[in-house]
């Protein structure tokens, strides 16, 4: 017979735990009969149990492992959130291009897109359709106004249009507006209107009046000529039929002054 040591229970020799309370057992000499000898009940321990060697061989998720998936996680967050940037900055700006925005008479959307070379188109285009909205009120036929050509002289702050529209005969006629920018008023001011670009001839007849104002035209004449042999400062054929297409959608008069022409114009004053 075995005597439990934890609670003193008597177990039959036979028995590796206790049957009152479980602990194990001793071991205890048997003599064995056959053999002769003396033997030992060896007693299997805990980690003998199918169990506990199912268990014992589970191995603990290693730190290593567990750093690596950090990494992963904070890696995919970080490609998501540049996607949805590319998605939200760039991507409009491959859809939508600064032209389009122009045909639009949206001017300020228009120079954000713009890279650094069209940036300074859209700032002559967005002078050139905010001076051309007081323009069409002035012909005998305000419907009939169309822009031909424009040019744009930031450095010397002029600027001319060529405007086409009907007479009050019905004819078609051209004329050139040339504008020059007012310090006063800090905006440019029409100088004057010509149809052609023939100087005028002074006639002894004329007064001081007629013969200041045929002055001031053979004035603006000479400078018209120079602007109109510069290429880079006229305005694009496309920046043209903009212009004129958001004046036949009846969108022109709400085009505003870009703040960057607004801060040239004071600069440069």
């Amino acid at each position: 017979m075995k005597t439990c040591p934890h609670c003193q229970s008597v177990n039959l020799d036979v028995n590796t735990y206790c049957e009152k309370c479980g602990e194990l057992l001793e071991s205890v000499p048997v003599i064995n009969s056959v053999l002769g000898t003396d033997t030992t009940n060896v007693i299997p321990s805990y980690t003998d149990t199918p169990a506990l060697q199912y268990f014992s061989n589970i191995q603990p998720v290693k730190k290593s492992k567990t750093k690596f998936i950090l990494i992963g996680i904070v890696g995919c967050v970080f490609l998501i959130s540049i996607i949805a940037f590319f998605a939200l900055f760039f991507l409009p700006r491959m859809l939508v291009s600064p032209d389009d925005l122009m045909a639009r008479g949206d001017y300020k959307k228009a120079y954000s897109y713009a890279n650094a070379e069209e940036k300074e188109e859209v700032l002559k285009e967005n002078m050139i359709a905010y001076i051309c909205k007081d323009v069409p009120d002035a012909l005998k036929n305000p419907s009939s106004f169309e822009l031909r050509n424009a040019w744009y002289d930031p450095s010397e702050q002029r600027i001319v249009l060529e405007v086409g529209g009907t007479n009050s005969y019905g004819g078609v006629i051209s004329n050139y507006w040339y504008y020059t920018y007012q310090t006063d008023e800090q905006e440019y001011g029409l100088w004057t209107t010509i149809s052609d670009m023939d100087d005028e001839e002074y006639d002894l007849w004329d007064d001081s009046e007629e013969t200041l104002e045929k002055l001031l035209n053979n004035a603006a004449r000479s400078v018209i000529r120079k602007m109109r042999e510069q290429d880079s400062l006229k305005l694009s054929k496309a920046g043209i039929n903009r212009i004129n297409d958001l004046f036949q959608n009846d969108i022109l008069d709400d085009v505003e002054l870009l703040d960057e022409n607004i801060i040239h114009e004071q600069t440069d004053d």
